[in-house]
């Protein structure tokens, strides 16, 4: 359970309340649970995003071609609706466009020094006479 659901659930007017009377004498430990149900019920939209985050992992892990950004995507999604937050380091991330192009350009220039060596030690030398 979450430290934010247990604080929710901690806040709640109707939990305290029970609590109270629980410790007054004249409560019940089942009243308590119950408000503690009430307090951590989930409002509908909560649940429809669930089952949308739910929907694209699935739909993510049956794609024909599994790319790092949607192996991503699952990781991501499991994450979430294990209701664990979000650390960089536990995901996989897939290179954004800055990367990309940074390797592009450093491996285009790594070619073009090993052309122009090649170059270099193909091109006949020129004979003085």
């Amino acid at each position: 359970m979450s430290r934010a659901l247990i604080e929710q659930i901690a806040l709640n007017p109707d939990f305290q309340a029970a609590c109270q009377r629980y410790a007054q004498a004249n409560g019940s430990s089942h009243a308590i649970a119950a408000a503690a149900v009430g307090a951590a019920a989930m409002p509908a939209e909560v649940f429809l995003v669930r089952d949308a985050l739910d929907h694209i992992m699935r739909t993510a892990r049956a794609s024909r071609t599994q790319t790092r950004r949607s192996r991503w995507i699952v990781s991501r999604a499991e994450a979430a609706l294990a209701g664990r937050p979000y650390v960089p380091s536990e995901h996989s991330l897939p290179p954004t466009m800055d990367t990309a192009l940074r390797r592009a350009t450093e491996k285009i220039a790594r070619l073009t020094l090993e052309r122009d060596a090649l170059l270099e030690w193909a091109a006949p030398e020129s004979v003085e006479a």
